[in-house]
């Protein structure tokens, strides 16, 4: 379990480093927990200096982060039923590491097995955030949405859309063992990727005044009709990326998932058109 923790999506060399640093530190963290349990002055004196270290570890980057916090998952484990002698203490620390090592090597199998899966997945996650992103712009053509606060939940997403893109460019691009390939599945990942990325570039590039559109087309409902089609493609977006997760054939959602009846309608389009305002004697 403790080794789980840090098995995120990433290149195959660095998930197995990961793996053989949380294994060799959940053993001697272990044993160190376990040695010094009944001796709570020097185990307060441990722990504090171990969290304060295993901590820092995130100024490397997230799976380090992720390394010390399964550390201390294994102390805290250990100290729930606190082996007793060092027999006990040992066989405890040992067992462990055998969990761990089996661990360790079924993820490294199915990294050998099934190279194109954690692409899959990290693929399929980054979709999500990019829906996640388009139905939050699609609120913005709401008319009861408070835009203050949508623009705080816009930029929050935006984080997380660029983390998970940073994350599939380690899996595709630096790795370089799907990008050297020529198989079908590693050519339709790239593909994916670069026009998910191509189409987070459009959606953040357009920036609208959102309180004058209001101003102007809030009687005409086209908003709603507007809103209803960003809706539906943020649906069709986040059912492509359970379509990856799951390894499936992709199939669009129902009409009925569409957030507006009207969203679908080309037809409601043309109040897109301004009512012309008379001023000084002259259509404008």
């Amino acid at each position: 379990m403790c080794l789980s923790v840090t098995d995120t999506p990433g290149p195959l060399l660095h998930r197995r480093n990961g793996l053989l640093a949380t294994l060799v530190l959940v053993f001697l963290g272990t044993l160190l927990t376990s040695w010094l349990a009944p001796h709570r002055f020097w185990l307060g004196l441990a722990i504090c200096g171990l969290s304060f270290g295993l901590t820092m570890l995130l100024v490397w980057g997230a799976r380090a982060g992720s390394v010390g916090s399964a550390t201390l998952l294994g102390m805290v484990l250990t100290l729930a039923h606190a082996p007793v002698g060092w027999r006990a203490i040992v066989f405890h620390s040992v067992l462990l590491a055998l969990g761990g090592g089996w661990y360790l090597l079924l993820a490294l199998l199915q990294g050998r097995v099934q190279p194109y899966r954690a692409a899959q997945q990290a693929l399929g996650e980054c979709l999500h955030a990019v829906a996640d992103f388009l139905s939050i712009k699609a609120s913005f053509y709401g008319a009861a949405t408070d835009l203050d606060e949508a623009y705080r939940r816009l930029v929050a997403q935006q984080v997380v859309v660029n983390e998970k893109q940073e994350a599939v460019r380690d899996l595709i691009f630096r790795s370089r063992q799907i990008v050297s390939e020529s198989t079908s599945a590693g050519r339709r990942l790239v593909l994916t990727f670069t026009e998910t990325v191509d189409l987070y570039e459009h959606i953040t590039a357009g920036y609208y005044d959102y309180a004058a559109l209001r101003t102007a087309f809030g009687s005409t409902g086209v908003l709603a009709d507007i809103q209803g089609v960003i809706g539906r493609l943020a649906t069709d977006l986040d059912y492509l990326g359970s379509a990856i997760l799951v390894n499936r054939a992709y199939g669009s959602p129902a009409p009925t998932a569409c957030p507006s009846s009207r969203a679908c309608k080309p037809a409601s389009m043309p109040c897109l058109v301004p009512k012309p305002r008379r001023a000084s004697g002259r259509w404008r």
